[in-house]
């Protein structure tokens, strides 16, 4: 019987392991304390930045540039709707962050909870206006250590 409850042990010490490194394993789509990604229509390049490298956990606003690829004008004027998500853990936050234009194509998410270690993706719907259905979405990620 000791052997079975040594094995049970282990068994959970060998799943939680498991998980720990999941939460903080990288999908190798972020550099830390910024990175870049394309548009799902390819319109669009977001460059995410945090306020230092490598981002710090907890409550934070971080700053989201988007610029056309085609000509590189930032694109002003939008409104986003921003979701932080942990892939690797599947969920995302229950404080919904809010976004500010603060200059021509950079934006501000302000209230992003990254409580986690690991990467943490910025799940941006954009679309023309607030009252428009999204056009088109990137996830720029961070690496929270």
């Amino acid at each position: 019987m000791l052997s079975v409850s040594y094995r049970f042990t282990g068994v959970v010490a060998l799943v939680a392991s498991a998980a720990l490194a999941a939460c903080s394993s990288s999908s190798g789509s972020s550099g830390g304390g910024s990175s870049v990604a394309t548009s799902t229509s390819g319109a669009l390049q977001a460059t995410l930045h945090a306020s230092s490298d490598p981002p710090p956990l907890g409550n934070q606003s971080v700053a989201l540039d988007l610029v056309y690829i085609d000509g590189g004008a930032p694109a002003a004027g939008l409104a986003l709707t921003v979701v932080p998500w942990m892939p690797a853990m599947q969920h995302g936050t229950s404080i919904v962050p809010t976004v500010s234009e603060t200059s021509p194509g950079t934006y501000t998410i302000a209230n992003a909870d990254l409580f986690m270690p690991g990467v943490w993706e910025m799940r941006t719907s954009i679309a023309a206006s607030a009252d428009a259905g999204a056009a088109d979405k990137v996830s720029p990620s961070l690496n929270v250590p």
